[in-house]
Formats: structure tokens, sequence, C-alpha cells
């Protein structure tokens, strides 16, 4: 954000731990007002000994009515798409936190909005903004590993479970398939749409925060003809996520724990490891940079409300599948 451009107010829906690391980031920048919602009082204490945030309310609709520039929403996922659309007609942009709704049918009426108040929304998947993730896609773009003709996705933490303030409840299922859509999401943006999955899942081990399932593998056919794997669960700690490309002229995987990328050509055995600096808070508030940018000049947004559904019906196709045991189209 320029030097010149005017000094924002900045709303931040729910405080728990990514609303938190949010307030955090945009307070140590500086140059914004922040205004923090939690129903919970012990949350939005914590807030208001950070620098910057002017006030806070355990009402959503009292926050609209700071006349906010932009809206963040890390709110559980169920008040995703009404806080969105209710925060678009009042003129504010939009930072909607992953998964942009509980399922692919809440998201109509949002479009509808968007169209309506010709409103700026951007969807939070990170990795998008994430040093390794975009060297590595510059690597694939280029073809550096020829013709990619498989994949293979990794990620597991139960530190997600840990961590949570807010999010999660025994009785609540099938959180595993959009709280891991950044990799739905990820996933797309290197390879193109998924045409069709199959997967299966269980909860299993004696961990002592589970959620239902806890466990998914699952099968990728790609519009594209490339296919590959994942595995997800909420049970390695710590935790890892990494992303293995295979291509016919060699093979490229993404380790986003260790903020590194592997390099593998099969001509004259050739390896090389690539170390980046990155991390989670640098990552995130390069998000929050572009979404001051986004408000301030007509930049697209570089997630948009379509990835945001494209990752979501990956998660729905996945859900379907295991339920009805069969291949689902996305």
């Amino acid at each position: 954000m320029s030097e010149n451009s005017k000094r924002l107010r900045i709303g931040v829906s729910g405080i728990g731990s990514i609303g938190f690391r949010h307030t955090r980031l945009l307070s140590q920048r500086g140059g914004v007002d922040i205004y923090v919602a939690d129903p919970v009082e012990s949350h939005r204490k914590a807030a208001m000994e950070l620098p910057g945030v002017a006030a806070s309310t355990d009402s959503f609709d009292r926050l609209l009515e700071y006349g906010l520039d932009g809206l963040i929403i890390a709110a559980p996922d169920q008040f995703h798409i009404s806080q969105a659309e209710q925060a678009c007609r009042k003129g504010a942009a939009v930072l909607i936190e992953k998964p942009i709704a509980e399922n692919v049918t809440q998201c109509d009426s949002l479009i509808t909005t968007i169209k309506e108040a010709k409103a700026k929304v951007l969807v939070g998947y990170p990795l998008r903004h994430n040093s390794v993730f975009l060297k590595a896609k510059e690597m694939v773009d280029r073809g550096i590993i020829g013709e990619i003709v498989s994949f293979q996705i990794l990620l597991g933490s139960y530190n997600t479970l840990v961590a949570a303030k807010n999010r999660f409840s025994q009785t609540e299922i099938n959180k595993l398939f959009v709280d891991y859509s950044h990799e739905w999401d990820y996933l797309q943006w290197f390879l193109g749409k998924v045409k069709r999955v199959v997967g299966i899942s269980h909860t299993s081990g004696n961990r002592e925060k589970k959620q239902s399932p806890n466990v998914v593998n699952a099968l990728f056919d790609m519009e594209s003809g490339v296919s590959g794997t994942a595995h997800l669960d909420y049970i390695l700690s710590p935790g890892t996520r990494a992303f293995t490309m295979i291509g016919d002229e060699g093979v490229l995987t993404i380790n986003a724990t260790k903020t590194s990328i592997t390099l593998q050509k099969y001509e004259d055995d050739f390896e090389r490891v690539y170390d980046i600096a990155e991390t989670f808070d640098s990552m995130m508030l390069k998000q929050i940079e572009h979404f001051l940018d986004v408000i301030n000049s007509d930049i697209e947004c570089k997630v948009t409300v379509d990835d945001g559904i494209n990752a979501l019906r990956v998660a729905d196709a996945l859900i379907r599948s295991i339920e009805k045991n069969a291949w689902q189209e996305v």
C-alpha cells in the first residue's frame, strides 16, 4: 500500500486463532484502525491489548456500524456467507477465510450480492501468497519437470484441533474436507480443475481431541487427464504439508513445513533443494497487504470467489463419494 493511501478502517469478525493472527498482524503493520467482533469476552479483551485496535463488540451488526473500508471474516464457517453479504451491502471489501461457505449451495446468494453491490471479495487461501508455492508454480509453468503425469498430496496436523479456539466441537462432522481445502485450491491453481473424485475416510486412534473423520484418503481424476492422490489427517504431530508433482522429465516436491522445494531431474541423476525463507506470519501479512491494496486500487483479487467455490466443490464431491462409496463428478 502506498504512503499516500488513506488510513483504512478494517474490521475483524471472529477473534479465534486465525482472527487474532489477522488482528495482530494488522496492528504490527500500523496505518489502519482496527475494529473487532467476537461473542467471547476473553477474545475481545486480548484483541484490545493490541495497538491500533480502536473498539470491540460482541455484535456483528454493531461492527458494521463503524464505517468499515474492509472486513476480514474469521468467524465459524456457518456465518461466512451471511456476514459477507451484509458487509458487501455496506460497501466494505471482504476477505473471507476459507472455506467460503459450509457447502456450494450456500454460495448462490453471495454471488448475486457481489454482482449487485459491485463488491470486492478476496478468499483467504494464503498459500497463493506463499513464496515457496509461488516459486514452485513458476518452475512448473516453465516446464522444468516436463509434462506432469501424476501428483501426491500429504497433509496432516493434529495441531489444527489444538490451536482452534471456537471452530470445532465433538458433534461436528466432515470438517477435515473443508479445513484443508487449501489443498483443493492449490491443486487446481497448479494443475487445472478436478473432474471427479473418490475417497474413503475413517475415525481412528486415541488422540485426546478427535473429529469425525480424522483420516481421509482420496483419488483424483483431473480434467487434463492427470491423476493423483491425497492423504489428509488430524493425527500427525508435528504436522506436515507436502505436494509432489511427477513429470516426464523430473519430480518437484513442495515441503511447506520446511519451506523448501526439491527438484529431481531424470537426466544425470540431478537433485537440488531450494530453501526459501517464509513463515506463517510473513505469508499471512502478504495476504493482508494484498487485501489492503485491493481496497485502495482497482487491482483484481488474486483468489476469487470462483476459486473458493471450486475448492468447495471438491470437498463436497469427496463427502458425497464417501457417503455413496462411488466416484463423484466435481
